[in-house]
């Protein structure tokens, strides 16, 4: 059922997916879809994905492919679907588990059910999804790693064990492989949901048992931050740091006005086409999904679990507060946002594109609309027991 969501997100392409290409061709496609094919020539003369010659050929140079998790996969279908077969193929795959994911989460925190199938539901096909599946950024589609620590998080926390909690720390490594911004913005509400369980003065056990899982999270995060920073720094760099003046620029093109949570019709913060460009970036919620989100937390009363959504979408709002095309200023002042404490801590060049902070807030909504129906009479509602209501 998974699979045919994810087929119904990306349609037409099933209909043509070895020569139809999942994106529209002047946003972001090339620059990802490009990434299986390189792993896979490389790979096969035995070399490793570091150094491209095929960029600013002849000379080169160093480069850290921006989604190795979907580079790897696609690599080992080239040889049998082509370039575009293998973009495909990640794609759909990535809206697969992404699917699967949602529904683990609202599981593990709703209960089980086929009233969970409402959080795949309203992820694959909501407009952050398929905004992305219109850019062709394949690691902004893949939210399931990031939904997968969130899932193991809410089970580690209620019901606590090392094992659990070296998932969730393997599961966020895994997270920061795919995009690291979805690792930070699923930091975020892991955290915010822990202050009630530390309020609750947990044993030194139980807290020993997190700092397993933080270890290990950093054993298996320390060395790609380290490539990555490699391949930023070396003298032969395809792609280096941005300046802290140039990273604001990023930061002002790509800014969040927060009505994009809200608005419909297809309201965006920023209005790329008359830039000229095709980039759709939309954190709309949907005020079915919201109605449904109030009902169920008003049934369920999952404060913590909805503070956590909230903070990723504050912080998805960046460093200061915007309202259509500039900052929100009082006396000449711009009004700050939780954001930019971050930036004392996590250099600016590092997050440019804040509204992927938003991610475990469109999930918790989702979560939480599912919520609401949960105790519905399943015959009736639903038409079989093998085919959610769409």
């Amino acid at each position: 059922m998974h699979v045919g969501l994810a087929l119904a997100a990306t349609w037409p392409t099933v209909m043509d997916p070895l020569t139809r290409m999942v994106g529209h061709p002047d946003a972001d496609v090339w620059n990802h879809a490009w990434g299986p094919w390189w792993f896979w020539e490389t790979l096969r003369q035995g070399d490793l994905p570091w150094r491209c010659d095929w960029l600013f050929a002849p000379e080169g140079g160093t480069l850290w492919f921006i989604d190795p998790l979907g580079a790897i996969v696609g690599a080992l279908l080239v040889p049998l679907l082509g370039i575009a077969g293998a973009w495909n193929a990640v794609v759909i795959a990535g809206v697969t588990a992404t699917s699967w994911a949602a529904k683990l989460l609202s599981t593990r925190v709703t209960g089980p059910g086929h009233h969970t199938w409402i959080a795949s539901l309203a992820l694959v096909f909501g407009p952050y999804m398929i905004g992305e599946l219109h850019n062709g950024i394949s690691e902004a589609m893949l939210l399931a790693p990031g939904l997968l620590s969130l899932a193991l998080a809410h089970t580690a926390l209620t019901q606590g064990g090392l094992r659990s909690w070296l998932q969730v720390g393997g599961a966020l490594a895994l997270t920061t492989l795919g995009s690291p911004y979805y690792a930070l913005a699923a930091l975020l509400a892991i955290v915010t949901w822990s202050i009630p369980w530390l309020l609750e003065r947990p044993s030194f056990s139980s807290l020993g048992q997190v700092a397993g899982g933080a270890a290990l999270a950093g054993v298996l995060v320390t060395p790609l931050i380290l490539l990555i920073h490699a391949s930023l720094e070396a003298s032969d760099a395809l792609v280096h740091r941005a300046s802290p003046a140039v990273a604001e620029l990023v930061l002002h093109h790509n800014r969040v006005d927060p009505r994009t949570f809200v608005a419909p019709f297809g309201f965006q913060s920023v209005d790329y086409t008359s830039m000229g460009e095709a980039f759709v970036h939309s954190g709309y919620l949907g005020w079915s999904v919201l109605a449904l989100a109030v009902i169920g937390w008003r049934r369920t009363r999952l404060t913590a679990f909805a503070a956590g959504g909230l903070v990723s979408l504050v912080f998805a709002l960046g460093p200061a507060l915007s309202w259509g095309a500039e900052p929100l200023t009082i006396g000449g002042r711009q009004l700050m946002l939780p954001f930019a404490l971050l930036e004392r801590w996590v250099p600016v060049q590092t997050i440019t594109h804040t509204l992927r902070l938003a991610v475990p807030g469109l999930a918790v909504t989702a979560v939480l609309a599912s919520a609401a129906v949960r105790d519905l009479p399943e015959d009736g509602w639903w038409p079989s027991s093998s085919c959610p209501w769409t």
